[in-house]
């Protein structure tokens, strides 16, 4: 039998789903999670869940996240496959002006940023 592949394929619905959304992905759903977290700890401000961002032309993009701290904003997509999509993305970022994007990926239990791209004009990798 041959399965039907999309890009929901990498859980059920069940095991992506927090506060009665369905995440993309059980890595999206518990980075949520972290920010909740986080929350609570006074680290961040709030979070936005995929808010629409103009890149350019008729180019827009839905990052995961819109993260406030308080000296800090920046969006979030957190990754585990890197389309081709998101590489034009990646590509178009630094020509728009505005907050960063934080590239992000699960490492053992928790996440790490491997790649921040400066809204303005320069792109940089993050730290290990």
């Amino acid at each position: 039998m041959k399965i039907k592949r999309n890009k929901y394929n990498v859980s059920k619905p069940s095991e992506r789903s927090y506060k009665g959304r369905i995440y993309d992905s059980k890595a999206e759903m518990l980075y949520a999670q972290r920010l909740d977290l986080l929350i609570k700890a006074g680290e961040v401000l709030d979070f936005v869940d995929q808010p629409k961002v103009h890149i350019s032309g008729d180019l827009w993009y839905r990052p995961d996240f819109f993260v406030v701290e308080s000296e800090q904003a920046y969006y979030v997509d957190v990754k585990g496959v890197v389309t081709d999509g998101f590489r034009k993305i990646v590509q178009a970022w630094p020509a728009r002006h505005g907050f960063p994007l934080r590239i992000i990926k699960r490492k053992g239990k928790g996440f790490e940023t491997v790649q921040i791209i400066d809204g303005a004009s320069s792109c940089e990798q993050a730290e290990p």
